[in-house]
């Protein structure tokens, strides 16, 4: 159920970051990640409430990624998308790895069920982390934002440089574009 939500809710989270402000629209995720997280722990072992819950938490996981990765690109130029890039794919591997490490251990010490609250609690850093953002930058406009493009955390590194080179290509043909003739 995690990748199934991960799969369907790809495609409304994309819709959403080309119309409104992608800091909202990751605090959103992340709180409704957090709250599935919760309902996960309290369902006592009950299938259906259980899938629920996993179904939206995996919803939120992956096009989280995809969020962070737009979000981080409308502040820079296109030059610069790749080594941004490359800096989240390498976040994302110390978090895949230390994660990893920190969920198996309370797995381990309080129980199964313990994945709920680990999961969550991240969530829940990200949602405030995002509150935090507010407060302190001011937004793009949505009209002057790029479009949110798919990207896995997994993605080789010459496939987020071909993206970020597409993306700069756009950028250049754009701009192009707008010069008066």
């Amino acid at each position: 159920m995690l990748f199934a939500g991960a799969l369907v809710m790809q495609y409304p989270v994309g819709w959403l970051s080309d119309r409104m402000d992608r800091r909202q629209l990751i605090f959103g995720a992340a709180a409704l990640g957090s709250a599935s997280c919760a309902a996960g722990w309290i369902t006592g072992g009950a299938l259906a409430p259980l899938m629920a819950a996993a179904f939206f938490a995996g919803g939120v996981t992956t096009p989280l990624y995809a969020l962070f990765l737009a979000y981080t690109n409308d502040a820079l130029s296109p030059e610069d998308m790749p080594a941004a890039s490359g800096g989240l794919v390498f976040t994302f591997g110390l978090g895949a790895i230390a994660g990893r490490m920190v969920t198996g251990w309370a797995m381990q010490v309080f129980g199964p069920f313990a994945f709920w609250p680990v999961l969550g609690a991240l969530f829940a850093a990200i949602a405030l982390y995002a509150l935090y953002r507010m407060t302190q930058t001011t937004t793009l406009p949505v009209d002057q934002t790029d479009s949110y493009l798919s990207v896995l955390p997994t993605t080789s590194s010459v496939a987020v440089e071909a993206a970020g080179a597409w993306a700069a290509e756009q950028a250049a043909t754009e701009r192009d574009s707008d010069l008066p003739r």
